[in-house]
Parts: structure tokens; sequence; C-alpha cells
């Protein structure tokens, strides 16, 4: 994708990628799921992560080889993602449209998730 990736040294920031798509610079905080649960898969964060910290939540799905790019302000100020790769029976797919969205992060892409919050 042409994107330049750097880790910050230590672990004294609340993102853990910075990821250059000039003339942006993202930070990046990935999450990877090894085991569904149920009907989906889920995610349990301690932390909110808020605008101010980070731009992105990535997610890997690990059984599914899938990932999400998810524009931090999609999700809300919440503790827990959950995903649903073939489907839910109540229809809430929330995330399903940022898999593989990696187009959010072009370079020419204004990331403006209040026409779209998810």
């Amino acid at each position: 994708m042409g994107f330049a990736v750097s880790k910050p040294y230590g672990d004294s920031e609340r993102f853990d990628f910075i990821v250059s798509s000039a003339p942006h610079i993202w930070r990046v905080q990935v999450k990877s799921i090894y085991k569904a649960a149920k009907n989906g898969y889920g995610i349990h964060s301690c932390e909110v992560y808020v605008p101010r910290d980070v731009d992105f939540i990535v997610v890997y799905l690990v059984p599914e080889n899938a990932w999400y790019l998810i524009p931090i302000k999609a999700v809300g100020g919440r503790h827990a993602l959950y995903f649903y790769p073939h489907g839910s029976r109540t229809g809430k797919c929330r995330y399903e449209k940022y898999r593989e969205a990696w187009w959010l992060m072009k370079p020419d892409m204004k990331l403006d998730v209040a026409k779209n919050p998810g």
C-alpha cells in the first residue's frame, strides 16, 4: 500500500504504530483476536481510546485472516468491539464496512466519519 510504518520507542504512547501516508500521519492501535466466541469475535479493553490519542483501531481476526480499519470516531468511546464477519442474527454488523478498508489511509482521503459514524 506504500505506507511508511514506525513503532514508537517504549510503551509511553496510547498507540502502537505511526502510519505515514503523506500528507497524513496516523496514530494506530492494533488489536488481534485468535478465537471466536458464539457467532462472532469480541475485543474488550480496559481503556477507552479517544481521537486526541488515536486515529484508528486496526483489528486483525486471525482465524478469518481479516483486517478492520476503524476510525476512532466510529468507535464512539466503547470498551468492547464486536465483529461478525459471517453476519449476525440481529443484523448488527457495525464494523463490517471497515473490513479491509485500507483506502481510509490513502493520501487523498479526508477522514470524516461524522457524516457516516457507523
